[in-house]
């Protein structure tokens, strides 16, 4: 619904501006999304509310250690890590293939 104001000539002039269809609201919004993500093949490395980072894989690598991963992105860990891969726990030595999203969880002791 649409509301309209006359103007001083006695014209229904609409105040507001008409809604986006669904496919172009949705692909703004995937643009938006996707326009800091690199090119090529990459694996995600998600470490609590950081930003996520983006691990390149080179030329020929098919699944590469999370520990390389880690290093290309100057990722560093103090104490204990947990890590997982669609939510199985793995190790830094764990190869993963392009497209993979690693997530890490640090370990707090106490409570």
């Amino acid at each position: 619904m649409e509301d309209n104001i006359i103007n001083p000539e006695g014209e229904e002039v609409p105040t507001s501006q008409p809604n986006p269809d669904f496919g172009s609201a949705f692909d703004a919004m995937e643009s938006e999304i996707n326009e800091d993500l690199p090119e090529g093949a990459f694996v995600t490395l998600r470490s609590g509310a950081n930003a996520p980072r983006y691990a390149p894989l080179y030329e020929g690598e098919t699944a590469v250690p999370i520990r390389v991963l880690a290093d290309r992105c100057g990722l560093t860990f103090g104490g204990s890590i947990n890590i997982y891969v669609d939510s199985t726990p793995v190790n830094f030595d764990h190869p993963v293939p392009a497209g993979t999203v690693v997530t890490f969880v640090g370990n707090v002791k106490g409570g």
